[in-house]
């Protein structure tokens, strides 16, 4: 595979040059060249930038994703089983807020009712 350019990345991929410079800030990912004409990725740095986006996508916070890199096959599935409880216990917080609402609105709906009257 030959060397991907920042451009190229951004139009494959659709990863910002921004972007690029703050995973290369947080040391997460870094270019495998750093030359005159810009920034040069290798095959692996590819395969690393996907699993970073995969990650992102899905959440994963820069220290979450920072564990996860650190030992991919080891820590992957036990960061993403963290991730799902914390993903399961907002839902329940948010069903709870959400039925609080509806618990208003209904109140709500029943006052004016009322006040028209």
């Amino acid at each position: 595979m030959e060397m991907k350019t920042i451009r190229n990345l951004t139009e494959e991929y659709g990863v910002s040059r921004q972007k690029l410079q703050r995973l290369d800030q947080a040391g997460v990912l870094s270019p495998t060249v750093r030359a005159s004409s810009g920034w040069l990725y290798d095959e692996t740095a590819v395969r690393r930038l996907l699993l970073i986006v995969t990650c992102q996508r899905y959440g994963y916070s820069m220290k979450e994703l920072k564990e996860v890199l650190s030992c991919p096959e080891k820590n992957t599935m036990a960061v993403a089983h963290d991730k799902l409880e914390k993903l399961k216990q907002q839902r329940r917080e948010l069903d709870y807020l959400i039925r609080i609402f509806e618990s208003g609105e209904e109140l709500m709906q029943e006052a004016l009712r009322e006040a028209a009257k």
